[in-house]
């Protein structure tokens, strides 16, 4: 569900600026003088790289990163809908992963393999 994602998108982004984004941003600037301009775009290191700079605290930081990373799952959402006959496995947080096995191996048999068209 949206909602789940969300959750999820949300901790993963707090999870990268607790183990250390800054740091890795600051090191690889340093290592590669600056980096590219696609590199300096990415989701997560354009934010990280605007707080080493000054231009954006930490807690906005995580904001627009999780607002970024909301708008490509998004996307990638629609693009595999109009792809494919994609049917959602619905998992939680609290999901085993035999109970994700389960969930996956039950839309198989019912739905059989789904062939892309690219």
């Amino acid at each position: 569900s949206p909602d789940v994602l969300n959750s999820r998108i949300e901790r993963r982004v707090r999870h990268m600026y607790d183990h250390g984004i800054l740091n890795e941003l600051r090191e690889l600037r340093l290592r590669f003088d600056g980096l590219s301009r696609t590199a300096s775009q990415a989701i997560g290191y354009a934010e990280a790289g605007r707080v080493l700079d000054g231009e954006l605290d930490q807690e906005s930081a995580i904001q627009q990163t999780a607002a970024r990373t909301r708008r490509l799952a998004k996307r990638q959402r629609t693009w595999f809908r109009h792809q494919a006959d994609v049917h959602e496995v619905v998992v939680n947080d609290s999901s085993t992963v035999e109970e994700m096995a389960d969930a996956v191996r039950r839309q198989w048999q019912q739905h059989g393999p789904v062939p892309l068209t690219l």
